[in-house]
């Protein structure tokens, strides 16, 4: 190793430090997260048309079933998930893999203490939540407790990456 090898990892070592360990493990949770959210949504988006299918064939099915209170309330939910996706999926899906991309991008600026990404992070988990709740029509039925838990993990994390500004320039 030369003299500049050392000092660039010698730089390395003292914002690792600066940066401490919550700060890195916010960030790491950040990257993992954002990453899974992309992926999913890429997944997603590229079978919504076999999605719809699957859902207008489950429509079928229950609309000669039964008319029990049951089953008619099921459908009713299953007709409104085909109307949401086949409007508003893709524009939803592109809204969420943009806004996890932010994310991930302030992910980047905090690892470098930058403060600016602090910023770019609360606007991207509210543009991703915003696009959950407003074109998904996020909260209701058997996933309340999903949802509930991916607006309670975002607020917890920008807690605590708030706790952080002052290491950040």
């Amino acid at each position: 190793m030369d003299n500049g090898d050392y000092k660039e990892v010698e730089q390395e070592l003292k914002l690792e430090q600066k940066r401490g360990t919550l700060l890195s493990i916010l960030c790491i949770l950040t990257l993992i997260g954002a990453g899974i959210e992309i992926f999913s949504s890429l997944y997603s988006l590229g079978n919504l048309d076999v999605h719809l299918k699957s859902l207008q064939s489950t429509f079928d099915f229950l609309s000669s079933s039964g008319a029990d209170e049951t089953t008619l309330k099921l459908r009713e939910a299953v007709r409104n998930e085909i109307s949401v996706l086949s409007s508003f999926g893709k524009v939803g899906y592109i809204g969420k893999i943009s806004a996890n991309l932010l994310c991930l991008v302030a992910a980047l600026f905090m690892w470098n203490l930058k403060k600016k990404g602090f910023k770019i992070y609360v606007f991207g988990q509210v543009a991703s939540l915003a696009v959950t709740f407003i074109l998904f029509r996020g909260v209701g039925g058997i996933f309340a407790s999903y949802y509930l838990a991916w607006i309670l993990i975002p607020i917890v994390l920008t807690a605590l990456y708030a706790t952080r500004l002052k290491k950040m320039n």
